[in-house]
């Protein structure tokens, strides 16, 4: 094993951790003076102005959202708006397909432990409900993590 380059990718993984976390705090930072600067252009009535060769000006996004968070109520309502129905997909969630078989697959680990079998993608892939099994590949992605020490 090449230990340089170990040490290579754990300096990395350091400097993007510290960077990361810069970043972070910078965007508070932001967000609290974009706060105090949106909130004092509303009250002089400045829509936009510009400053150290930057052009500020207000942009207002319109959104949407559920009302009370039923998100159930606007899906029955889009599908039954002809323009909107297309809006409305059937899917799952890959997050939590994700948990789920990653669930599975913590049990398969232990059952294999005990009973000093293989622990592998087809164990877990053995493991899932029928259906499931037969459409989903399970894929093993080994990273590499660093923690301080």
């Amino acid at each position: 094993m090449n230990i340089e380059r170990l040490k290579e990718w754990a300096a990395l993984d350091a400097e993007r951790k510290e960077s990361d976390a810069k970043t972070k705090e910078l965007m508070k930072k932001l967000a609290a003076a974009e706060s105090l600067a949106l909130a004092e252009m509303v009250q002089d009535g400045v829509p936009s102005v510009t400053v150290d060769g930057r052009r500020i000006a207000i942009r207002t996004y319109v959104r949407s959202g559920p009302v009370d968070g039923d998100k159930n109520a606007v899906i029955d309502a889009l599908k039954s708006v002809e323009e909107t129905a297309c809006f409305v997909v059937e899917g799952y969630s890959p997050q939590k397909l994700d948990a789920y078989v990653r669930e599975v697959a913590d049990g398969v680990e232990a059952a294999c432990k005990q009973d000093g079998t293989l622990f592998d993608a087809k164990a877990v892939r053995a493991a899932l409900p029928h259906a499931l099994a037969g459409v989903l590949n399970v894929l093993f992605d080994p990273k590499l993590r660093s923690t301080k020490a």
